[in-house]
């Protein structure tokens, strides 16, 4: 079974219990912040999978915002602690003993796929820029760079999502779908979802997972969310 059909099947799974099960409003507008723990998942030269559930670790801070009904816009940044040396083809992915700093900027939109007043799962889809460095964090790429620069920065790329959010209970929401990277370096798809589970209407523990082919990304993290549009 290949990487691209884990995903679709794990997308597919996922989305069922949102068709089925009541959900109250989304929220799209939220600050969160983030724990993060690296999981670097290489193959050594005889074909075997070196797990190790803890690669590093580190911070990130998150921010959405919905200006209309059905778009949104987002942004993050994450400085996390490479603990292990991993490349792919020549390429150096990981470095040991670095941070590595990233930057993400996007804007999505959100569709409800079913509803029952005020009860609703949505296809949420996403576009982002994303620039990805190694030690000191450089806009555009080079030290000083700027938007002039953005095309000399060759850890830089952009993502697509696709996914289904549904709230299962007046206290917990899931999401699950893939994820298109596109960097110079990095040319593969993921699955992404997230377990948030609501203590009050505004404070949330959010549980993310994005499991790439090479390495997994989990995050614990506190969200404030600010509430649906009225």
């Amino acid at each position: 079974m290949t990487n691209k059909t884990v995903i679709l099947l794990c997308t597919c799974l996922l989305a069922l219990p949102g068709l089925t099960m009541a959900a109250d409003d989304l929220s799209y507008s939220y600050l969160e912040a983030d724990y993060i723990n690296l999981s670097i998942d290489p193959f050594d030269k005889h074909g075997t999978l070196l797990e190790d559930f803890n690669d590093g670790n580190g911070w990130g801070g998150r921010a959405s915002f919905a200006f209309t009904d059905n778009f949104f816009a987002f942004g993050g940044y994450s400085a996390v602690d490479s603990e292990a040396f991993f490349t792919d083809h020549g390429d150096v992915l990981f470095v040991s003993d670095r941070k590595i700093k990233r930057f993400d900027i996007g804007a999505g939109m959100n569709m409800p796929v079913f509803e029952t007043n005020p009860m609703q799962t949505d296809l949420v889809l996403h576009a982002a820029y994303t620039d990805i460095d190694f030690g000191d964090f450089n806009f555009g790429g080079k030290n000083g760079g700027g938007l002039n620069d953005l095309n000399k920065d060759t850890s830089d790329g952009f993502y697509l999502d696709a996914l289904l959010r549904s709230q299962l209970a007046t206290w917990v929401e899931l999401s699950g779908g893939a994820r298109y990277n596109n960097l110079e370096v990095d040319d593969s798809f993921a699955f992404i979802g997230n377990a948030l589970f609501e203590m009050t209407p505004q404070w949330g523990i959010n549980l993310e997972v994005n499991a790439g082919e090479n390495n997994t990304l989990l995050m614990l993290g506190i969200r404030y969310s600010l509430g649906p549009i009225n």
